[in-house]
């Protein structure tokens, strides 16, 4: 049997879980131009998000549902180590609700990061996820603290 990386077996496992032809942004998307390629796209979207709305237990339950914990179980990022979702780099990087949307909604072309529409992901149910994202981080610093 052959052996595979870890990217590779982690876009394989996304594939598979959301039974979907193309674990990409469309084919406009897909199109940019490469020098973008590893950067979240930068196309107009529509955010839909105040500060720090939504429901981080309903929000878990979306992470769950859309196959996030496949690459992101607790926080970390197993395509991309150097690239969690918690932390203080990532606070910085995306201060606000709507980063995160943007993301989430239009994938990291070159990655193993889909994109997730309204027809995917509910603008109510982006709430709920970015809510529990920015929890990953509270729940990363309370353990640090407890010295765990």
């Amino acid at each position: 049997m052959p052996t595979f990386s870890l990217k590779v077996k982690c876009s394989i496992a996304f594939f598979l879980a959301l039974r979907c032809p193309v674990a990409f942004a469309d084919d406009s998307v897909q199109k940019k131009n490469k020098a973008t390629e590893g950067t979240p796209h930068t196309d107009a979207v529509t955010t839909t998000l105040s500060a720090h709305a939504g429901d981080a237990e309903k929000g878990e339950k979306v992470f769950r549902d859309m196959q996030c914990f496949v690459c992101h179980e607790g926080g970390k990022n197993s395509i991309d180590p150097g690239k969690p979702i918690i932390g203080s780099k990532f606070e910085k990087r995306f201060s606000q609700d709507k980063q995160i949307e943007e993301v989430v909604r239009t994938g990291v072309l070159g990655t193993a990061m889909p994109a997730f529409s309204e027809d995917r992901l509910s603008n109510e149910e982006m709430k709920d996820l970015v809510c529990y994202v920015r929890s990953l981080s509270k729940k990363a610093k309370a353990k640090h603290k407890a010295g765990e």
